[in-house]
């Protein structure tokens, strides 16, 4: 899953360059000469070009290594050679000449070890099913030269991504091996006496992968892969950005979530980051920065007639246009983002110590200069009837108004301090992130750790270098928050950064807020009980503080009111409002001041949809995590499904209550782990399941590994989640919902391991990755016993068609053979529906890239967003949306039943209840655990005819908790089968 093709390159070579030295290595050391005739092994991965071709007897694998570095080779050199075409450009065609050179030693060396006998056999080789797979011949030791080219192979576990993480962590896994300890040996005999130390022989084992490297291709050739990479780059945040203002288009034109767009968007800002991070590696210094990756490309002066023809080349390789077509190379270099991020630091930070004239500080102001230059940005100009300058002008302006503003309401706290409160923080010196001291009282949810950034910038000296700051994904992340404002005016930006003005002008009724309201305070809707998080949690706290002494003393109680209490405040503070104190207490006045607006701070939200989105999903996790919270300290929910699970099973409900669109039959099922031991519901025996579960919950409490566990990712919101709503410290209910699983993994898909399930677009992607192996009993290739494979098993998944998904992704022309085909269409279809565009799977492929010269197909950029579009949509609007459903309504939907429960059966003076309520038992949550269990043993029929009523009466349907009950229909696309 590389992010891009020069990722892929890279990797590719040094796995050919890995290949071989240790082939070298290995002939060398069979050779047997004598110690001072033998040539010397390599132990660095540094390869020279003249032992390319001293090589023998090589694997399919190796062969189509040298295709796939040859072609990306060939691409970027023909891209050069266009650049050279339309002037002279003396260090370019020196670099190209060494880059040539390198290209002709692999072909050379291809040819010689029988790449052209090879490519015939494989043309004649229509029914070769040969599996290859690059991660096991590389990882696995023993594989290195043992392929089996009949296809009999285990293939390599996993997919080939991670490429950033494996290369910074590789040096420092090698560097960190240490030799044995010595500890315990003092006062022993050396057996070893007069014998000769033979010191232990340098191994190619020991390099890190990221030392492979051809070293005498000259300076020159270095530069080329700086500017191959520099030149991928910017193909990546194109794409990218097309993709982000098309779903930010949707959002506005077509009701589409902005949570979906936002969790989208922050991944393809991680892609960025991470692309950029990785040629940071291989090109030390300040290789990484905006400035110098957009100076590599365009030698240094953006105006230059090359620049239009080298961006039509990598535009043309997606099929937009032809290539005589015209390229704004500034828009898509996104240098007009970068001026105004730029200019805005350096006048921000110029008004750092004035004062005017009556001794206020202008702090967090525009300069003079910079108030003329931004006039009175009017947020309802038409924008088709400006011209382009115009446009820009208008984009510039809204662009440095809202930094302001975003700044102003993120630094607030320590500035009002600074004014109100005598304090005297050096805001130079504040750390902004997640470990500074005011992360906890931010008020804004989002885009905190970009607004970190910047506070940091602009709180320094005038006359720092901040260009020097200035990443590629802080320009890119600034772009996508502009984009998402411009595209909802009907202005979107074409991949050839050319100007695109909707006909039908702004979206009609659109608000940046339009998804926020359901979440704090929704309108009546008859179709859904959902009221909101705030009046839920108001209801929550007076039912638990109305409990009995007992149960208002026990400190889960007290904790899980404070910790209600404390989402509360940050919810009515942190989403899509400012607090007018912000202006007040530090001086400051919004830069969106309107005769419709006054001097309210709403612009800040109000022109930022992707603020709104990710705001939102912030506010999503969190509401997750403290209703799991919730869930975790109330027995309530866990004794309910219990009792349903009876219900149901003993016929005193009905076979329709069975259907998914019940409530409670939804919830037994979305977290059958958490009610139930394997997470399978029982069908007798009910009262041994529920202590069976109970017994497990207390071998959880104690296990303390569960307890070692690391705080999950900083970038949730401070101290009040870190230590309260680590989920991995449930007993219950620790299932992540899609949201926070991305952002604990900093939003990089390849980090997910453990905490996937199926049915997901990542679950069915990680199938597609896993080893195959030969079963020794009935001699057929099936998939090693992962935990997902074992889950789609579970879900009726054939073996054929597990083994059908994973040759799709390695690109085997088994897709060819219709019951192979049929497999693999079938597999996809019920793990991911929508994937396929026909019913006969023909189109999979569409949304795989097949490797430069053919081979190992992977998902790649915003195809790869594609089909994790899918995650995120089934869990915030899907028929079954973790994140999408207000389990606080739930929750008190199950206390209502129960008080229901409760008074029938006093009212009945059932047997059942006086046990249970009448005895010495001080606490209410006692008391029905009591109960559940005397019904779940004696199965008593009035009381369980009783409880039946009540379910009926409280089981109202699932979709009724949907934050957005406005998209059930969009929702029922999402379907998941389960058969094959």
């Amino acid at each position: 899953m590389a992010s891009n093709s020069w990722l892929t390159y890279k990797r590719d070579t040094r796995y050919l360059l890995k290949w071989i030295v240790e082939k070298s290595n290995s002939i060398l050391k069979s050779l047997g000469t004598r110690e001072e005739d033998a040539p010397q092994l390599n132990t660095t991965g540094a390869i020279r070009i003249s032992e390319l071709v001293h090589l023998e007897k090589v694997p399919s694998i190796v062969f189509r290594l040298f295709k796939y570095v040859i072609a990306a080779r060939v691409a970027y050199h023909d891209v050069f050679q266009a650049m050279l075409a339309k002037g002279p450009d003396l260090e370019l065609e020196k670099s190209n000449q060494s880059h040539k050179y390198v290209i002709d030693a692999f072909k050379q060396a291809f040819d010689v070890l029988g790449g052209i006998a090879w490519q015939e056999s494989q043309a004649k080789a229509e029914d070769d099913h040969e599996v290859n797979d690059i991660d096991s011949i590389f990882t696995n030791k023993f594989a290195t030269f043992k392929i089996d080219e009949e296809g009999g192979e285990a293939d390599g576990d996993g997919d080939l991504g991670s490429e950033v993480e494996a290369e910074v962590s590789s040096q420092t896994r090698n560097r960190s091996r240490k030799k044995k300890s010595k500890k315990g040996a003092r006062g022993r005999r050396s057996r070893t006496k007069g014998k000769k130390v033979i010191p232990e022989e340098p191994s190619s084992e020991d390099i890190p992968f990221e030392s492979y490297r051809v070293i005498d291709a000259g300076d020159e050739d270095i530069m080329t892969d700086y500017l191959i990479g520099a030149y991928a780059l910017v193909k990546e945040w194109t794409d990218l950005r097309a993709y982000i203002q098309g779903l930010w288009q949707e959002v506005a034109y077509e009701g589409l979530n902005s949570v979906i767009a936002a969790a989208l968007t922050n991944m393809a800002i991680a892609m960025v980051k991470r692309t950029a991070a990785l040629i940071a590696i291989d090109f030390p210094g300040p290789h990484d920065t905006y400035k110098t990756v957009v100076n590599t490309v365009t030698r240094g002066d953006p105006e230059k007639a090359h620049l239009s023809t080298v961006l039509s080349l990598f535009v043309q390789a997606n099929g937009s246009g032809s290539l005589d077509q015209e390229v704004d190379a500034k828009e898509q270099l996104l240098l007009h983002t970068y001026q105004d991020f730029l200019d805005f630091i350096c006048d921000f930070q110029k008004n750092l110590n004035q004062k005017d004239l009556s001794g206020k500080n202008l702090s967090g102001k525009p300069t003079k200069a910079m108030q003329k230059d931004l006039g009175n940005w009017d947020p309802n100009a038409d924008l088709k009837r400006l011209s382009k300058e115009e446009r820009l002008q208008w984009r510039r302006r809204f662009t440095i108004n809202w930094l302001y503003d975003f700044v102003n309401v993120f630094t607030y706290l320590p500035v009002m301090q600074n004014k109100t409160e005598n304090k005297n923080h050096d805001l130079s010196q504040i750390d902004w992130s997640s470990s500074g001291p005011f992360w906890n009282e931010q008020t804004l949810w989002g885009l905190k750790d970009f607004a970190a950034d910047i506070a940091h910038w602009v709180y320094q000296p005038e006359g720092t270098d901040n260009s020097s700051k200035i990443l590629p994904h802080h320009v890119f992340e600034l772009s996508c928050i502009v984009d998402s404002l411009t595209v909802s005016r009907g202005w979107s930006i074409s991949l050839r950064g050319r100007h695109v003005l909707d006909d039908g002008g702004p979206a009609k009724h659109f608000s940046s807020t339009r998804d926020i309201h359901p979440l704090t305070d929704p309108e009546p809707d008859d179709d859904s009980i959902n009221r909101g998080y705030l009046i839920a949690i108001r209801g929550l706290i007076v039912w638990l503080s109305d409990a009995d002494e007992h149960s208002r003393q026990e400190p889960h109680n007290k904790n899980i009111i404070c910790l209600l209490e404390v989402f509360k405040i940050m919810l009515g503070r942190t989403l899509g409002v400012v607090g007018a104190s912000v202006g007040k207490d530090t001086g400051h006045q919004t830069r969106f001041s309107t005769a419709m607006d006054g001097d309210s701070w709403t612009g800040l939200w109000k022109y930022s949809p992707f603020l709104c989105g990710a705001g939102l999903m912030e506010a999503l996790e969190i509401g997750y995590r403290v209703s799991m919270k919730l869930w975790e300290a109330t027995p309530e929910p866990f004794l309910t499904i219990h009792l349903y699970n009876m219900l149901l099973e003993e016929g005193y409900l009905g076979e329709e209550y069975k259907s998914e669109l019940y409530l409670f039959t939804t919830l037994q099922d979305l977290f059958a782990e958490a009610w139930f031991v394997d997470g399978k519901a029982p069908t007798c025996n009910f009262c041994q399941a529920l202590k069976a579960r109970q017994e497990k919950i207390m071998a959880r409490t104690v296990d303390p590994a569960r307890h070692s566990q690391g705080r999950y990712n900083h970038q949730m919101a401070g101290d009040f989640q870190q230590t309260g709503l680590d989920l991995r410290l449930n007993c219950l209910f620790y299932a992540k919902s899609h949201l926070i699983l991305y952002r604990e993994a900093d939003w990089n898909p390849e980090r997910i391991e453990a905490d996937l399930h199926l049915p997901s677009a990542m679950g069915l992607l990680r199938i597609g990755h896993t080893k195959t192996l030969i079963d020794p009993v009935t001699g057929l290739r099936r998939l090693e016993d992962t935990k997902l494979v074992k889950e789609a098993r579970a879900l009726g998944i054939s073996e054929s068609a597990l083994v059908a998904l994973t040759d799709v992704f390695r690109g085997l022309k088994v897709i060819e053979n219709k019951e192979g085909e049929h497999c693999m269409a079938s597999a996809a279809r019920n793990m991911v529906p929508g994937l396929l565009k026909d019913s006969d799977g023909g189109h999979f492929l569409t949304r795989l890239n097949k490797r430069t010269g053919g081979g190992k197909y992977e998902l790649q950029g915003t195809n790869l967003l594609s089909m994790i579009r899918q995650d995120i949509e089934e869990d915030v609007v899907g028929t079954r949306p973790r994140s999408g459903i207000n389990y606080m309504w739930i929750t008190i939907q199950m206390m209502l039943l129960w008080n229901t429960m409760e008074k029938k059966l006093k009212a009945a003076r059932n047997d059942l209840y006086i046990r249970s309520y009448g005895g010495a038992l001080p606490r209410r949550e006692l008391r029905r655990v009591a109960l559940t269990n005397l019904a779940l043993g004696e199965r008593d029929d009035e009381c369980l005819t009783v409880m039946a009523e009540s379910f009926k009466e409280y089981n109202l349907a699932f979709g009724a908790f949907f934050f957005w009950g406005n998209n059930r229909s969009t929702a029922s696309r999402f379907k998941w089968g389960i058969g094959v």
